[in-house]
């Protein structure tokens, strides 16, 4: 199974030593240098994608929700702190319609 994900990766890594390999012949040895510079970073951001996502299923309504609380809190909203003081009473249906 991992010889199908990684295979196609290879692939790429031997096409950009060989494409490396004609830029150096050229003399171009800016782009070339660039390139593994260029590859890392995107490996490195497919990664963090990778586990932002994995982390966002597993716990996904937790983290809406604390997201929710600090967008609140950073654009000034106070509905944390209300929500803390709110009183909690059981209702019935003979109760419900009463204000507390």
């Amino acid at each position: 199974m991992l010889v199908r994900i990684f295979f196609p990766g290879i692939s790429l890594l031997v096409l950009s030593a060989f494409c490396i390999g004609v830029l150096n012949s050229h003399g171009r040895f800016f782009l070339s240098y660039a390139a593994p510079v260029v590859w890392s970073a995107t490996i490195i951001v497919a990664l963090i994608a990778v586990a932002a996502i994995g982390v966002v299923t597993v716990f996904g309504k937790d983290i809406r929700e604390l997201f929710a609380a600090s967008t609140g809190s950073l654009a000034g909203e106070q509905g944390a702190n209300n929500a803390k003081k709110a009183k909690v009473t059981d209702k019935t249906m003979k109760t419900f319609s009463e204000k507390e």
